[in-house]
């Protein structure tokens, strides 16, 4: 697959997935999707550099919601949790119980599987308020997570 396709296929999953309204820019009024992922910023910056040199609109949100920031904040909030040595996608899995599947080569879809596990398990110690989010934003979400 040529990455022009590769492209092509990401930006159409993204708009099938899209939950939220873009504002401002070109596209205002426009579907987005939101993104989850480790390390969030990282992985947003890396997709828009992708898009912008491919001249192509990326239908994600500005703002992606960061599963290691998330944590970080849980384990600050919940003096009764032991903290970790560090915020690693194998440590965050380890501590909330998730096992990452062992593959030869690095394998993107454990990782995305691996950020969504370890984000049902963050939901589960997150407080009900924050645990309710709609059905259908939900599995944007977890359609959505990036992998590390």
């Amino acid at each position: 697959m040529l990455e022009q396709d590769a492209l092509v296929c990401v930006q159409n999953f993204l708009q099938q997935h899209s939950t939220l309204d873009a504002f401002g820019g070109v596209r205002e009024n426009s579907p987005t999707a939101q993104l989850v992922a480790h390390n969030a910023t990282a992985k947003l910056a890396f997709l828009r550099n992708w898009f912008l040199r491919h001249r192509a609109y990326f239908p994600a949100s500005p703002r992606p919601l960061c599963i290691m920031q998330r944590a970080a904040w849980l384990l600050y909030e919940d003096v009764q949790m032991t903290p970790v040595s560090n915020y690693r996608l194998a440590t965050l899995a380890d501590y909330f119980g998730v096992e990452i599947r062992q593959t030869v080569k690095h394998d993107l879809l454990t990782k995305v599987e691996a950020n969504l596990a370890i984000y049902r398990a963050l939901q589960r110690w997150m407080p009900r308020s924050s645990a309710a989010i709609p059905a259908r934003q939900l599995e944007s979400i977890s359609l959505a997570a990036n992998a590390n």
